[in-house]
């Protein structure tokens, strides 16, 4: 269950997938609508987003936590290679997630205290949307 601090950092999310309404609409518009792409950059935002709402519980990220990340990443960036699209940088995703002070303020405070966070995806990850999991916050 998430404090309200929590849900002010998730911020509005309809279809209560861990992603707020406005990052998913934008991923969209960048992705040509097409609803793969969405789908698997919304993975890596959810992870993104999971990842922010865990600094402002304090928590410090454990090895599967940052695999999870990771994991997302690559099978974004795999889905995009394999449909021949460019993929946007991790860091682009990131900015769209955490796009105000206090979302900022929680991510880095959760990545702050990781070494090895993901910015590159790993070559060759093979992914299909049904490998990428992202475990509940």
């Amino acid at each position: 269950m998430l404090t309200g601090a929590e849900k002010q950092i998730l911020g509005p999310d309809v279809e209560h997938d861990g992603v707020r309404d406005d990052v998913q609409d934008r991923l969209a518009v960048l992705h040509g609508n097409d609803a793969a792409l969405t789908d698997a950059a919304t993975i890596f935002a959810r992870a993104v987003t999971r990842s922010a709402i865990l600094g402002a519980r304090g928590a410090r990220p454990t090895a599967a936590q940052l695999g999870h990340l990771k994991a997302e990443l690559d099978c974004y960036w795999a889905m995009a290679k394999g449909k021949g699209f460019e993929p946007l940088p991790a860091s682009r995703i990131e900015a769209l997630v955490v796009n105000d002070s206090e979302r900022l303020k929680a991510y880095l405070d959760f990545v702050s205290n990781a070494s090895g966070v993901p910015t590159e995806p790993s070559a060759d990850a093979p992914c299909t949307l049904a490998q990428a999991t992202s475990p509940a916050v």
